[in-house]
């Protein structure tokens, strides 16, 4: 239809497009597609002049691309009047350039589940299977999916293209939002325009109003480009102080009733008072008391997303246009605020990500080198018995194998706490809790480490109240137990004492928790070390008073499944003094 906008999409994106377009909010735009260039080189690419989509002379429209234009394809657009869109890189359309560079700079290949759908033919139309394999795998060092969730098979293409190139992969749940938001802007700009042509059309005074809107237009071009929310508050306010000379602005953040920021021209006027009175504005817009100004709010729906008062307006006899022009401009202003905290988002997931894999690597490569450790001890004193075993007498013999006994059990241990991490890492361990007798668990777990105790001539005592019940899952209560007092065990002196207590206690939100604490008389721990006790980058290890070995992985388990619970676990000690134990869990009623 005429007076439409034809949007010109390449077909890699088109199931992405075909969702938010059927939303039913675009009647006034058709798009069309087409066929990829990236799966080709350039000069062996179907000219777009050859297309016979391109016919259409009534709409306005806007071609989407990237590098894979070659000269005369521009010059073909050109002579079409059909507006470019270029971007240095197609992925620019789902996620911030910022995130893509990085990506990018990291040794990525990065694919989309329209690309994954015909991986075979595109990796075809680069010649030799063998050289374009070989090519990847030199230049990238793994796949990274942009996963839009619009094709559920996607991961399973990708699985099978990760495995013929030899590289691993990534999946990115980046979703639709951040291409909806970049569709939804050009496509209102392209509105916003075509409004105010029809406007100027009816009289002169329109005139001001378009040059208005094409300077708000062109200042609202480097707003949708903000990365950060900070960088789109300050731009709003410089947008409203240079377009309506007003003399105060104030922009309220509201990510929720508890989180919200403010940002102020002059930076003095802001306040908590101010913040105070913005937050409770719930209008779409109403006049400052002043009568030189206006307060608005930016929303996404049914969603507040900021409130924008301007005031002291130098003008103000323009004020009802100007609030109309700002109200006009608040869906961009919302999609750049959108924008920014969906960058703001990535940035932090991807950020957290690189650290627990860093943190991660750093941890099994700690327990690669305890495991590597413990086995050249056995197999050094197993190898000495094989060839040298009449040379020993029985006393010597003995005392072999008791380190390797030793070494064996140790060992055991710290594979079996790495399956059950392993397990609860992957969410495969099962988590049951229920009502459960606090001393009864404690009581059964004590007599299994009793013998252990009884070997260093240590008393230990139970001394939890025999009517508290907890809402925990025994098996793992019983291995954050047994951690915890082997522990005290190892570090517990000969003749020394364990005393296993318990604490009821009251939470502020009338919650009833109980304190259990394992206390020894043993060595104590310095607080450089009890700072990292619990960080699984650290893993650390120390021998007990009679050189007994640790797992290191212990008191990350304890950690794991206590907070499972909903608890938490802490550490008291000084050194030569003790140590205690702490951990809560919640009461059963």
């Amino acid at each position: 239809m005429a007076g439409n906008l034809q949007l010109y999409i390449c077909e890699n994106f088109k199931a992405e497009t075909d969702a938010i377009l059927s939303l039913g909010k675009f009647s006034d735009v058709v798009v069309s597609y087409f066929p990829p260039r990236c799966i080709h080189p350039i000069s062996a690419a179907k000219q777009l002049e050859s297309l016979s989509l391109f016919d259409n002379a009534d709409n306005d429209k806007l071609f989407i691309s990237c590098s894979c234009l070659t000269i005369s394809d521009k010059v073909f657009l050109q002579n079409k009047n059909i507006k470019k869109l270029h971007l240095s890189n197609c992925f620019q359309k789902f996620a911030p350039h910022g995130f893509i560079d990085q990506l990018i700079e990291d040794g990525a290949y990065i694919v989309t589940p329209g690309w994954l759908k015909k991986w075979q033919v595109n990796l075809n139309s680069w010649g030799d299977k063998k050289l374009a394999r070989q090519m990847l795998s030199e230049s990238v060092t793994k796949i990274v999916l942009l996963d839009t969730g619009v094709d559920k098979n996607c991961v399973n293409s990708l699985k099978d293209f990760s495995v013929y190139i030899n590289l691993p992969f990534e999946i990115i749940p980046i979703g639709l939002d951040y291409y909806q938001l970049y569709i939804e802007n050009e496509i209102f700009k392209w509105r916003l325009n075509k409004r105010d042509d029809r406007e100027n059309n009816y009289d002169s005074k329109r005139k001001i109003v378009q040059s208005d809107y094409a300077m708000a237009l062109d200042l609202m071009g480097d707003l949708t480009r903000a990365e950060t929310e900070d960088e789109v508050a300050k731009r709003i306010i410089d947008l409203f102080v240079m377009m309506f000379a007003a003399n105060k602005v104030h922009y309220l953040a509201v990510i929720n009733s508890n989180d919200v920021r403010l940002w102020s021209f002059p930076a003095e006027t802001g306040d908590d008072e101010t913040k105070d009175r913005l937050l409770k504005f719930t209008n779409s817009s109403l006049l400052t008391e002043s009568g030189r100004g206006f307060c608005m709010t930016i929303s996404r729906g049914d969603k507040i997303l900021a409130v924008i008062e301007i005031d002291d307006i130098s003008y103000h006899e323009n004020l009802v246009k100007y609030q109309n022009l700002a109200l006009a401009m608040s869906d961009v202003i919302s999609i750049a605020i959108v924008n920014s905290r969906y960058f703001e988002k990535i940035y932090e997931m991807n950020k957290s990500l690189k650290e627990l894999n860093a943190t991660k690597d750093k941890f099994f490569s700690i327990i690669a080198h305890d495991l590597k450790g413990s086995f050249n001890s056995m197999l050094g004193f197993s190898t000495i018995l094989n060839e040298n075993f009449d040379r020993y007498n029985v006393e010597k013999q003995k005392q072999f194998i008791e380190i390797i006994y030793t070494n064996i059990q140790n060992t055991y241990k710290l594979l079996e706490n790495l399956l059950l991490w392993s397990r609860s890492q992957k969410g495969s361990l099962d988590f049951k809790p229920e009502k459960t007798n606090l001393f009864l668990v404690t009581n059964d777990t004590s007599e299994l480490l009793n013998q252990s105790a009884e070997n260093k001539s240590i008393e230990l005592i139970n001394k939890i109240n025999e009517n508290i019940f907890v809402d925990a899952d025994k098996e793992m209560l019983s291995t954050i137990l047994r951690n915890l007092i082997s522990n005290a065990i190892k570090f517990t002196p000969r003749y020394g004492k364990i005393l296993i207590n318990s604490n009821l206690i009251k939470s502020d939100n009338n919650q009833h928790f109980v304190i259990i604490s394992v206390t020894d008389t043993g060595k104590g721990i310095s607080k450089e070390i009890q700072d990292k006790l619990f960080d699984i980058g650290t893993n650390i290890s120390i021998p007990g008073t009679e050189n007994e070995k640790g797992t290191g992985l212990g008191l990350i388990l304890c950690k794991e499944f206590v907070e499972k619970h909903g608890g938490r676990i802490w550490v008291e000690s000084e050194l030569n003094n003790g140590t205690v134990f702490n951990f809560t869990l919640l009461v059963s009623r």
